[in-house]
């Protein structure tokens, strides 16, 4: 599977990054970085979710990059060929807000529940199990524009 992302995130970041982004743009953007400990600047593509003003995403705990997020920190969002900086923060130990994001996120893409093997109740929602299960498979980030 690394392989393949090894692959994939760069052709998907170079057509986010072209003319002919509004094929993936709806639902991909790209999130830039740096590394805490590395000092580096790392590009990762990801599916997002807009929240009122707020941008979401979320990845697995698996994948290391969004622990440079938590706490907070800088980054720039590129969504629809258009680019800006936001405080990204990786939510850890926040259950309240992380049901409230993942909510949103099932909302709006519910088939997605099936790829982390989830089942929402009749309102799109997660159940206590679902929830607590969520959180072992899922990262919340969330995203606030700066001024």
């Amino acid at each position: 599977m690394n392989l393949f992302y090894k692959i994939l995130n760069p052709a998907i970041a170079c057509l986010l990054r072209g003319p002919l982004h509004g094929i993936v743009s709806g639902n991909l953007m790209l999130i830039t970085f740096t590394g805490r400990k590395s000092g580096k600047t790392y590009t990762t593509p990801v599916r997002y979710v807009s929240k009122g003003a707020d941008v979401l995403c979320f990845t697995a705990p698996a994948i290391p990059w969004w622990r440079n997020l938590v706490g907070g920190a800088e980054v720039d969002l590129l969504i629809g060929g258009k680019s800006g900086r936001y405080v990204a923060t990786a939510l850890v130990d926040e259950p309240e807000r992380i049901r409230e994001n993942l909510d949103h996120y099932f909302s709006v893409f519910p088939g997605d529940a099936m790829f982390y093997y989830l089942k929402l109740d009749r309102q799109k929602k997660l159940g206590p199990d679902a929830l607590r299960k969520a959180m072992k498979n899922m990262v919340v980030i969330e995203a606030k524009k700066l001024p």
